[in-house]
């Protein structure tokens, strides 16, 4: 929107931008671009710290109305409750916008499209909206949110007097999907993308937009193919966009399976100095994955106290895995059973064998917890030494673990009975993503949390977490003191 306010202003127009606020990072940005125009902008507050009433009657409402979605679905829910749902702040922009005067409503994103829509009948003036990507497809197949996008969009885009794309690929997605016929603007770089030569088919991303969002999974995607050249490229993509510390982690542990040490660990550095725990555990993998095992074991002690005992079969074993496998490993837990490491180490359950590969994030809550971690075997060794006692066992009140482990918080309160129930609420309006996945509960001095989990690492947790923020549902992380008893809920 900025871009096209700048184009219609150097036009001669007369034009008002109107947005949303409620990211804190971004306030100063959009106050530095405001300066710096000839056009006027009116901006909505919308944070929680600075605006609460807006905040709390925008989510109320929001609420209410994916209530309503939830229980008939999106495409028989009332328009209204469709587009509120879709939309939170969807009455707050259309106020805005009609406070004054205007002859044209241009609207883009998400949010925006229906509100565009709105503020123009009440104006009695055309409008035409902007599909910055194909929205009723950014969500996995089947999703609500994609549901409700495509009932939002079916009712306005064969209205608008013109639509723009962000790319001819978004705009042939509209034409198959509705009959409409966007027109193409590559508002970022001035290439046409239909006549971009492939003599550089290999080399490096000449495109640097739609990574910024998307860069650092789909480079952990490349990843996981063993293709580390285009991983590393998107993540170095992804570093300017808002997860930057996750590309730089992502980004470290590909440097470190491409053999690239010293490029690693330099990459860290940034997070290191601001003391950022998830890079000092990737730190320790870094090491392990170009084959230093004791300073990786040194790594992890100092990064999570009394663990290193129990990663040392793992650290030894990455380096002889092929690239793809230490992604797997590193990434997400999965560790190779086949024969290549139990020829190497008959007598040493596989760090991943439990849990059992599971497709859910969580990685089989339930086997995790009525099993605990498996005994560790005795290993020969140059010199003597006292094997560790196992100290997970079960209590009649849950599992007691011996270290640290990551969970979301999902409430607490003194009543750990009323968890149950709250429980089934919360997972009533997020099925989508709980699905069948259960509740725990842990009593402390204070107070009882009611969570899910555990979670392999603190990344895992927060994708899990951006995930439920989509449906409105609260979490924040919380990692479980060493002797905590968790409880499994009975909810069943």
């Amino acid at each position: 929107m900025v871009k096209a306010a700048d184009a219609l202003h150097a036009c001669g127009f007369r034009v008002r931008v109107v947005s949303v606020s409620h990211t804190p990072w971004a306030i100063a940005a959009d106050e530095q671009v405001k300066q710096q125009r000839g056009w006027s902008w009116t901006r909505i507050d919308c944070a929680r710290a600075t605006a609460a009433r807006v905040h709390i009657s925008s989510g109320l409402r929001s609420r209410l109305a994916s209530t309503i979605v939830r229980g008939v679905g999106a495409e028989r829910a009332p328009l209204a409750a469709a587009i509120r749902a879709y939309s939170r702040f969807h009455d707050e922009l259309v106020a805005a916008v009609v406070a004054e005067p205007a002859d044209f409503v241009y609207a883009g994103t998400t949010g925006a499209l229906a509100a565009g829509a709105a503020a123009a009948a009440d104006l009695n003036v055309p409008y035409g909206l902007d599909l910055e990507d194909f929205h009723p497809g950014e969500c996995p197949s089947g999703s609500r949110y994609n549901a409700l996008a495509a009932r939002v969009e079916r009712s306005l885009l064969t209205h608008a007097s013109f639509l723009t794309a962000g790319s001819p690929g978004i705009a042939a997605a509209y034409t198959t999907a509705y009959g409409v016929t966007p027109v193409p603007i590559h508002n970022t770089y001035s290439t046409d993308f239909d006549r971009t030569s492939d003599d550089r088919a290999g080399g490096p991303l000449r495109v640097y937009w739609f990574s910024q969002t998307i860069g650092a999974d789909r480079g952990l995607a490349y990843d996981l193919l063993g293709q580390h050249a285009q991983a590393q490229a998107d993540y170095r993509a992804a570093l300017g966009g808002p997860d930057g510390d996750t590309a730089r982690r992502r980004l470290a542990l590909s440097l470190a399976i491409s053999g690239r040490k010293p490029e690693a660990l330099s990459m860290l550095g940034p997070l290191m100095a601001r003391g950022d725990a998830a890079a000092a555990r990737c730190r320790a993998f870094v090491l392990a994955l170009t084959g230093d095992p004791a300073g990786a074991r040194a790594a992890i002690e100092a990064a999570m106290p009394g663990s290193s005992y129990r990663m040392d079969y793992f650290f030894r074993q990455l380096p002889a895995l092929r690239s793809d496998q230490k992604a797997a490993a590193v990434h997400l837990g999965i560790f190779p059973s086949g024969p290549q490491l139990a020829s190497a180490a008959p007598s040493l359950p596989s760090v991943a064998s439990a849990p059992t590969v599971n497709a859910d994030r969580l990685g089989s809550i339930d086997e995790l917890l009525r099993q605990g971690r498996p005994a560790q075997q005795p290993r020969q060794v140059a010199s003597a030494r006292i094997q560790r006692p196992v100290v997970n066992r079960h209590e009649p009140d849950g599992v007691v673990y011996s270290d640290r482990r990551q969970w979301l918080q999902l409430s607490s309160g003194q009543n750990a009975a009323a968890f149950g129930e709250e429980y089934q609420r919360i997972r009533s309006r997020g099925r989508e993503i709980l699905g069948d996945i259960s509740g725990y509960v842990a009593v402390g001095r204070d107070r009882a949390r009611l969570l899910i989990g555990p979670f392999r690492n603190s990344e895992e947790a927060e994708i899990f977490a951006s995930d439920l923020e989509m449906l409105d549902i609260d979490s924040f992380a919380w990692t479980s003191p060493p002797g905590e008893i968790i409880r499994k809920l009975d909810t069943e």
